[in-house]
């Protein structure tokens, strides 16, 4: 909805619940709707809303839950107007201009708040001492801020309920305290680019629910042979995912227990990961390095990949691409049996060495968690001496996103909680292939048939078959043109002649958000005579037909409602709200001039906040408020 505010909302005394999240409401905010003092929650995420939030919404003394995620507001937010809601649980005030600095006083004024969101804004300052005596606090997100000082030696005794605590991107400094290991609610610990230094004191083995450990970035270790000795305590974290320490001064030697007492827990490629770049600055690799392989198979054989497919028979193959054919394998070592998918090249196929050596090349130097891992590489002969190509990746039980959009019967198909959490996957790894990459890599090639699933539902890019180096693709006009991508998928400009960019990435993005969204393939063969997928979802949000094209499978399962009408309609109007707008950001991707698409890590932190205001499930709060 576009709209602005009209004054008479003020008018609405008895009001207890305002929610307008997910619409195109702009302007400022009211000052008059200080008037409805009965106000409990009060929702204006992801719309177009900018000025400075007025403070007389300070005089809603009975307001719990404050949305603003999402728009364009700026001032003093904290001090102006949160200090004086006294009755304030849940502030969600992220990706705004809000700055200023925490209130003194926020300890006293705002005892209740159990949620504070104020990430990506410009608060500046320290965190004040009065803020530790929040102890309901259970979310703390102040990542993205210019905010400084140290923490208290104290803070985990201090704050026992929290569960999520992002500082990343300020400017902390001094130790991590020890005592963040009495947080046994813990699930994510964010510190990644502040100054912390001294050894890491944490402990998690009282931490069962732990699943995320970021401290990258860092001063963190002495260099000396028992900075990792916190790695031990590990060994019960059963959900921990991720593990990053890279560019920080650890030292010592991993501990040879870990390994096998991690296997089913913390993945083998999070340790790898993590051996890697937290020596990267110290052990930076050459330019031949060879590719980064996981142990026991840095080296295989054809005859070893021939047995773990069983001679490439017709029953394991997964598919068939441009240029090559994979297989699902075991892989047999030292009584170890490891699923894994081999693509054999098919070399016969114009242009499938030089597709093995740009994925080699590209697979050689990056690791992410949302992009597909190899296990090996296999370049040798068959047994009639025929040369033979293959590479070995991990393997995905849950299949592809294109399986799991159009129904494959094997599979149970997507909630729209999954089908978010996999588009912010996705974005996080194009981000990371171009922004986190020493050279950025296109990859040329990205499709639902090429985002694979793993155990746990977590997406991963694969098939770099056609990814280019940015900097060599636009100094060499003549490999970039070849490019093409996949119809429906490749940007416009490629057709063109266009060299291939980050931007080419986007919009194969942008038809993926779509896609999974309507679950119409773009080369379906409603798409002819002009009309294309980006078209036809643009047309549909222009005059609010969204309902007509999307996917009626996205508002089943009612989940917490059971039976009840009111709720019912509830949850089916916040799922159109996240809908709507995940198409909405599908479409600002895949806009057919490439300087005006989405940049990534907008699209990402819009995504974010979708999965966040999808996860409030405020008709539960009503049902307990109101």
């Amino acid at each position: 909805m576009e709209a602005t505010y009209k004054p008479q909302i003020g008018n609405l005394v008895k009001l207890r619940v305002l929610d307008l999240e997910f619409n195109r409401f702009e302007g400022q905010i009211p000052a008059n709707i200080s008037h409805c003092l009965n106000l409990i929650q009060l929702g204006l995420t992801l719309n177009i809303l900018s000025g400075i939030v007025p403070s007389q919404i300070g005089l809603l003394s009975k307001l719990q839950v404050l949305a603003l995620d999402a728009n364009q507001l700026e001032g003093d937010l904290l001090n102006k107007v949160v200090v004086n809601l006294t009755s304030l649980q849940e502030l969600y005030a992220m990706r705004n201009a809000f700055h200023g600095s925490i209130p003194d006083n926020i300890g006293i004024t705002n005892k209740y708040l159990s949620y504070i969101v104020i990430a990506e804004n410009s608060i500046s300052g320290i965190i004040p001492p009065s803020f530790y005596n929040l102890s309901q606090l259970e979310s703390i997100s102040l990542n993205y801020n210019q905010l400084q000082g140290t923490l208290p030696l104290d803070i985990g005794f201090l704050l026992p309920k929290i569960k999520t605590f992002h500082i990343d991107h300020n400017f902390f400094h001094g130790n991590l305290p020890a005592s963040l290991s009495n947080l046994t609610n813990l699930i994510i610990l964010g510190a990644i680019n502040n100054n912390f230094t001294g050894k890491f004191m944490f402990s998690s083995k009282n931490m069962p629910n732990l699943k995320v450990i970021q401290v990258s970035g860092n001063y963190l270790g002495r260099g000396e042979a028992d900075d990792l000795n916190f790695l031990q305590t590990l060994v019960n974290c059963s959900k921990l995912k991720t593990l990053e320490f890279s560019g920080d001064r650890f030292g010592g030697m991993l501990p040879k227990f870990l390994v096998a007492s991690l296997v089913g827990s913390v993945s083998i490629v999070a340790l790898v990961y993590f051996l890697l770049c937290s020596r990267r600055k110290r052990n930076k690799p050459s330019q031949g390095s060879q590719l980064n392989l996981i142990e026991p198979f840095s080296k295989i054989s054809y005859d070893m990949l021939l047995k773990a497919t069983d001679r490439f028979s017709e029953a394991n193959l997964l598919g068939v691409g441009r240029f090559g054919s994979v297989y699902k394998g075991v892989l047999d070592h030292q009584e170890r049996n490891t699923v894994v998918a081999v693509k054999v090249i098919s070399l016969e196929q114009r242009g499938a060495t030089k597709s093995f050596m740009a994925e080699c090349e590209a697979l050689r130097s990056i690791r992410h968690r949302n992009l597909l891992k190899i296990v090996t590489v296999c370049s040798s002969t068959d047994f009639q001496g025929n040369d033979f190509k293959a590479l070995v990746y991990e393997f995905m039980t849950n299949g592809s996103l294109h399986q799991r959009i159009h129904t494959d019967p094997r599979f149970r198909r997507l909630s729209l909680l999954q089908r978010v959490e996999i588009a912010i996957d996705v974005a996080s790894a194009l981000d990371y292939l171009h922004n986190g990459c020493d050279t950025p890599i296109i990859h040329c090639d990205l499709k639902p048939s090429n985002i694979l699933l793993d155990n746990d539902m977590v997406a991963h890019v694969g098939d770099f078959g056609l990814a280019r180096f940015h900097l060599r693709a636009t100094a060499n006009n003549s490999s970039s043109i070849a490019v093409k991508g996949t119809v429906g998928y490749a940007a416009p400009e490629y057709g063109l002649g266009s060299m291939v960019s980050k931007e080419g990435d986007v919009y194969s993005f942008g038809i993926v958000l779509l896609e999974m969204m309507i679950s119409k393939s773009p080369a379906d063969e409603m798409f002819e005579r002009g009309l294309d997928l980006h078209n036809y979802a643009n047309s549909a949000a222009l005059s609010d037909q969204l309902e007509n094209i999307i996917d009626p499978r996205l508002l089943e399962d009612g989940g917490t409602s059971e039976g009840n009408e009111g709720k019912i309609l509830t949850e089916i109007d916040r799922k159109h709200k996240c809908i709507k707008s995940i198409i909405e950001i599908g479409v600002k991707c895949s806009v057919e001039s490439p300087q005006d698409r989405m940049r990534i890590k907008d699209a990402i932190g819009e995504l974010q906040v979708t999965k966040d205001a999808l996860l409030k499930q405020l008709h539960v709060i009503r049902a307990k408020r109101v």
